[in-house]
């Protein structure tokens, strides 16, 4: 199961509360087309000290440049990729990334390509070169040097797109293709 997937089904437990992510439905941003937004804890559930939500961002799409003025905003991507501009500062956004905006502080969310690349690449070089085009075009990649990592990862990590060298060490391309079954 991906990590998303953990967390859409996850829960946010504090002493005086618990909620259960699964059985709060996603609903639409009202100001920010391709947002969508899993209210788990509101500020109306705070008085106002804190609100915590889950948010998926359509690739491409964004949420504009906003500030929340008395509420600390934390950012923990968990899949895809993009940038937030924070304080005019730009902070690229990936999965592992951890990002604070103070109170009273402008910023802004863009999406990525948001794609899942596995590049299965026995040859360093030519491994890092396509890592890093792909990256660049907004997209996540993970890398794999030989077909037995290619497949351990398909396990892992649901992907869009394979790019697989044929001829690697332990096991080739067309058997990493005939084991994955896509």
């Amino acid at each position: 199961m991906d990590t998303f997937t953990v967390f859409d089904n996850g829960q946010f437990i504090l002493p005086e509360t618990k909620a259960d992510f699964a059985g709060i439905a996603w609903s639409e941003h009202p100001a920010f087309a391709g947002v969508e937004l899993k209210h788990l804890v509101t500020a109306k559930d705070t008085d106002g000290r804190f609100s915590y939500h889950l948010v998926r961002i359509a690739p491409g799409c964004g949420i504009g440049n906003h500030i929340h003025e008395t509420q600390l905003e934390t950012h923990e991507v968990i899949k895809g990729s993009g940038r937030c501009i924070n304080t005019g500062s730009v902070i690229p956004y990936e999965a592992g990334t951890i990002s604070f905006m103070q109170a009273g502080v402008p910023h802004e969310v863009i999406a990525g390509a948001m794609a899942n690349i596995l590049i299965v690449e026995d040859e360093k070089k030519m491994q890092e070169i396509i890592t890093e085009y792909m990256r660049r075009g907004g997209h996540t990649c993970f890398t794999a040097d030989d077909g037995m990592d290619a497949v351990l990862s398909l396990k892992n990590n649901p992907m869009d797109l394979m790019i697989l060298d044929i001829m690697m060490p332990h096991l080739d391309g067309f058997s990493v293709c005939k084991m994955h079954g896509k």
